[in-house]
């Protein structure tokens, strides 16, 4: 008889598989695998994003404070490893991260015009356009429209794509292609819709570098409120007691404060290649905040007043 030889699993699939996991019987085995991922981190693309899931699941629900701090310091050594990686330029685990959202990767994807306008101002060193799949005629007629006629062979000289023909009238300026092609459409003299439709007819994709030390999945945490440990989950509830709980006040916020939770919302979900309304349109005075019990927390977003449907209320949470 010829038996299968069973596949050795890695540390990380060892600790996916106890890391929600509560009680004593898996406490000690959560704190000797984490010591020895912190001797020897994973170097698979694979197992680096099963590893760095883990440790946030194990930051959700710490079982205890020796835990905690220990997984703190797991995430922050994967933290260096990842930018290790970026600075180092290392190709092929660069590609296999790009998408996950980690810190120092980085997120390609298509998205709205004004999405595209807040990663252009909040990050205009990490932002810039990757691609483009509007075709050189339409790239000339979209010049033609929006730049004065002295720039008339610039325009359409050769079969240049979108990026391309950029570089070429922008010239100079330090700003990016991105930033650049951003401010010519915002300063047509025509309605925020239509500047949005010429937006979207460009075809445009950006690359976002996920080198800002908090907007990126990996730090994209609630922070300044109290840990709260569990020595079990609880997985079923009375809702017809939770219902009828009153809820709390809400939480006085500042302007800044509305603004970082808007920003939060938004690079959670581009993480997540992804955009709902009233994260996008999101009105600064419509943010409602509410904590709840064992560090639970909701905030509502209502969207700006010309956005909205006529009946309908379009709240995001």
């Amino acid at each position: 008889m010829s038996g299968k030889k069973e596949k050795k699993i890695s540390l990380s699939e060892e600790l996916k598989k106890i890391c929600l996991q509560t009680g004593k019987e898996s406490y000690t085995p959560k704190m000797n695998l984490l010591c020895q991922l912190l001797e020897k981190p994973p170097r698979k693309p694979s197992e680096i994003l099963l590893y760095h899931d883990c440790l946030l699941a194990m930051l959700a629900y710490p079982s205890g404070r020796q835990l905690y701090l220990l997984t703190l310091q797991s995430l922050n050594a994967l933290i260096i490893y990842l930018k290790k990686i970026a600075a180092e330029k290392n190709d092929r685990l660069q590609y296999a991260l790009s998408g996950t959202g980690l810190s120092s990767s980085s997120i390609i994807g298509s998205f709205s015009f004004e999405i595209a306008k807040w990663l252009s101002a909040a990050f205009p060193h990490d932002t810039e356009i990757e691609s483009s799949l509007a075709d050189p005629e339409s790239v000339r007629l979209f010049f033609r429209e929006i730049l004065p006629r002295t720039e008339y062979e610039n325009i359409f000289t050769g079969e240049l794509n979108l990026v391309k023909r950029s570089l070429l009238l922008k010239g100079e300026t330090r700003e990016s292609v991105l930033s650049w092609l951003l401010h010519h459409i915002d300063n047509l003299q025509v309605p925020e819709r239509d500047k949005e439709s010429i937006f979207h007819n460009l075809q445009i994709f950006i690359n976002w570098k996920l080198n800002h030390s908090f907007y990126n999945r990996t730090m994209l945490q609630s922070t300044g409120h109290p840990v709260y440990y569990h020595k079990s989950l609880r997985k079923k509830a009375q809702i017809h007691r939770v219902a009828n709980k009153p809820v709390p006040a809400p939480v006085h916020l500042t302007k800044t404060d509305k603004t970082h939770l808007i920003n939060i919302a938004r690079a959670t979900l581009i993480c997540l290649h992804r955009e709902t309304e009233p994260f996008t349109y999101a009105d600064p005075a419509e943010i409602i905040r509410f904590d709840l019990e064992r560090g639970l927390t909701v905030v509502l977003y209502g969207m700006s007043k010309e956005r909205r449907l006529s009946i309908e209320s379009y709240i995001g949470y």
